[in-house]
């Protein structure tokens, strides 16, 4: 890569660009028209142009030709860096970080994100590393991580650029890297002014049956160990990988303390002197989440007993369920626990009917006995497979009607009509998009705010799409 009067010529960039383009399925570069239509100063000619938008594909296939050349005029200043060998930073990231401070500071999608989601201020920090988050609650936009392999850093930067707030992961090495999202958040730490605080994390624990025994290197815990034992040493791993930039006891010596408390039986507290957390005593997360249930009811509730220890050490602020469709075993957990579940993460499909049986159980609304006489806050409902689920939504006739009514995409449309609670008394939603696409991060993030204000509705349009949806 070579610098050009200040900006980039990407003579060699292939070694890279094909990588990142096949990962998140951009085209294969194509000499582009379009740039015939744009009047090219001297310093800016049409070969070095171009070259710029091969590289800026590996950000985003959809970059205009224009939007390139103004990146380029706003940030040459910074080319040095961009290209420093010494780097720690891949191409992509060297490309997104040029444009971090900017969008951290003054970006108008981050700024309504934080204001949707409720953040607020730096006051006095807590005595656990759970209480430190300035985000009071969870926001209504989280990005899912799962199936971006080696490019889950890189993607998830470029969606915190964009404005969301939230990540979701798992402790599941065959479809998620933790350690990826670590290097996220480090890097939007040192270089986007996005402190850990200021970001939702997510994960979850899961169980043996979903992870990938042909690689057992890659798993925490032992396949035959019990299943606390199985639990706590993934979380411990999990606070490991979220937090790359934090001092840890070694996780070898963690988990033998781990196995060594469970070994000894009765009334032994099998958390004592279990250093999950970092020395300094920073590392938590925001949510941590049982994948699915487990094989049977008994062993369930023995992994949330684990997990509700998690919320009492104030390494978590709250703890969920995912992948559970079946109501008994939600109220068995919801009303035999000492915390009940405060979010499920259900896949959004027409073969468990869109849940329907479960979301007035949600809801303090439509269920006040079980939330406190209806004082209690609600379950937050999440969603996920919203938009590839569910093609007949996307292609119906109300659907699209009120998107070309709007100036929406169908995609932003439903994004919306969820966050907005899907008009269900009480119910509270939080968005899940795994997005790869540039543009269509900015679109979720617009979408999700407009569902949250609630003002983006007509008369009776909320209630049309839920009969697509529910036959109502």
């Amino acid at each position: 890569m070579k610098l050009v009067s200040g900006c980039f010529l990407a003579s060699n960039h292939s070694s890279f660009s094909s990588t990142y383009a096949s990962e998140a399925h951009a085209p294969a570069c194509r000499k582009d028209r379009r740039a015939e239509k744009y009047r090219l100063p001297p310093i800016l000619p049409a070969s070095t142009l171009l070259s710029a938008r091969r590289l800026a594909t590996v950000v985003s296939r959809r970059t205009s030709i224009g939007s390139v050349d103004g990146l380029i005029r706003r940030y040459s200043h910074l080319s040095t860096k961009l290209i420093n060998p010494n780097s720690r930073l891949s191409p992509p990231h060297r490309l997104i970080r040029s444009m971090s401070s900017n969008v951290a500071s003054s970006s108008a999608s981050g700024s309504a994100a934080a204001s949707a989601s409720g953040s607020a201020s730096t006051t006095a920090i807590p005595s656990t590393p759970a209480a430190r988050s300035r985000l009071p609650s969870i926001p209504p936009l989280l990005y899912g991580t799962a199936w971006k392999g080696d490019y889950t850093s890189d993607l998830t930067i470029l969606a915190l650029s964009h404005g969301f707030r939230g990540i979701d992961t798992a402790g599941q090495r065959k479809h998620y890297r933790e350690d990826h999202v670590g290097l996220a958040l480090s890097t939007a730490r040192s270089e986007m002014n996005l402190d850990r605080q200021d970001i939702w994390v997510q994960s979850k624990f899961t169980p043996r049956s979903g992870q990938d025994w042909s690689h057992p290197e890659l798993i925490p815990f032992e396949e035959q160990e019990d299943v606390e034992v199985q639990v706590r040493k993934s979380f411990a791993a999990s606070l490991r990988n979220l937090h790359p930039w934090l001092e840890f006891e070694p996780l070898e010596k963690v988990a033998a303390k781990i196995v060594k408390n469970h070994n000894a039986g009765g009334a032994s507290d099998e958390d004592a002197g279990v250093e999950y957390g970092d020395r300094a005593g920073e590392a938590y997360l925001d949510s941590y989440i049982l994948h699915s249930p487990l094989t049977t009811l008994e062993r369930t509730l023995k992994v949330w007993s684990t997990m509700e220890s998690f919320v009492q050490l104030g390494l978590v602020r709250q703890i969920g369920l995912s992948n559970v469709y079946d109501t008994e075993i939600f109220q068995a957990i919801s009303r035999t626990t000492r915390i009940p579940p405060a979010i499920v993460q259900n896949r959004w499909h027409y073969t468990t009917g869109h849940d329907v049986a479960l979301l007035s159980l949600l809801s303090p609304t439509l269920s006040p006995n079980d939330f406190d006489n209806g004082k209690a806050p609600p379950v937050v409902y999440q969603p996920f497979w919203s938009l590839t689920g569910n093609p007949n939504l996307l292609s119906s006739v109300e659907v699209g009607d009120i998107a070309i009514e709007k100036g929406w995409t169908v995609q932003q449309v439903v994004y919306a009509f969820l966050a907005s609670g899907m008009n269900v008394p009480g119910l509270k939603v939080t968005v899940l998009s795994g997005t790869k696409d540039e543009r269509h991060m900015a679109e979720a993030v617009k979408a999700v705010q407009e569902g949250v204000r609630g003002e983006c509705w007509g008369k009776g349009e909320l209630d049309r799409i839920r009969r697509v949806v529910y036959g109502e």
